[in-house]
């Protein structure tokens, strides 16, 4: 969570799954955001004499970048005691016990996501990490962000942009506008259908150990591990999905229009 304007703020779930705490010794970022930046132009303005309507209204000018960028900082993933998380469209890396934050070299200047307020889409798991761009590029680093590569060519069908990036065990399930598809090593892809075939474009996804599920307008949906393909588990949803969560057998389903839905499913 970035909580305060120029700070960073990260909790933690208590043990007892009560209270969310704050984590101690997180550091901020040495770079001002783009909103400090010109509250510092038009400050300097004023203090020297100079025109602070021309610093005004060029900062008017800018408001859709400065918005953006703020709308985008503090988007994050977390790996054991490793927190990877976007700052003026760079990724950055902080592990339990640093003074700073590290930059991992990985950038994201370019378009501008058709979900508003969405910079890189993250997952990580373990020393993996895969990094998607809004424009529809995908990286992989394979040593805790150090290095990085581009396997944007690798991926299974063209697509406009990334909804989300899901780790179940050792696979990474890889939700775009035009559907989901899975991979063990970031190098064979392969392309999630139903049992008729059918590509499915998929609102959330989330993760139970191995196992995968997804949640559109037509259902729940679970992967058959040995087929990877999507199998029902529930009838279409009333309403459209905007999260997602398991608890055992148990569904939560975030709505746009009617609250949270909740499924039980018996034991299988």
């Amino acid at each position: 969570s970035n909580s305060e304007l120029d700070g960073v703020t990260l909790f933690l779930l208590s043990d007892a799954g009560d209270v969310f705490l704050p984590v101690e010794g997180v550091p901020d970022f040495k770079e001002d955001t783009l909103h400090k930046e010109w509250w510092n132009k038009r400050m300097e303005a004023r203090k020297n004499g100079e025109d602070v309507n021309k610093v005004q209204e060029q900062w008017k000018a800018n408001q859709h970048r400065v918005f953006e960028e703020w709308s985008t900082n503090g988007t994050f993933t977390v790996a054991d005691d490793t927190v990877f998380m976007e700052y003026r469209h760079k990724l950055y890396r902080w592990r339990r016990g640093e003074t700073a934050w590290h930059n991992t070299g990985l950038e994201d200047i370019k378009g501008i996501s058709p979900i508003e307020g969405k910079g890189f889409t993250l997952a990580a798991s373990g020393n993996t990490i895969y990094a998607g761009k809004r424009e529809g590029d995908l990286f992989l680093s394979q040593d805790d962000g150090d290095t990085w590569r581009d396997v944007t060519e690798n991926l299974a069908f063209p697509f406009g942009y990334f909804k989300e990036i899901r780790f179940a065990g050792s696979t990474v399930y890889v939700s775009t506008d035009m559907g989901v598809m899975s991979s063990r090593d970031g190098e064979t892809w392969h392309v999630l259908t139903d049992v008729d075939g059918k590509r499915l474009i998929m609102d959330r996804i989330a993760v139970d150990g191995p196992t995968a599920y997804s949640v559109s307008d037509s259902g729940v949906y679970q992967v058959n591990n040995q087929t990877n393909a999507w199998e029902q588990i529930t009838p279409e949803l009333p309403h459209t999905a905007t999260s997602f969560a398991i608890d055992g057998n148990t569904f939560y389903i975030g709505t746009k229009q009617n609250g949270v839905l909740r499924f039980q499913r018996n034991h299988q």
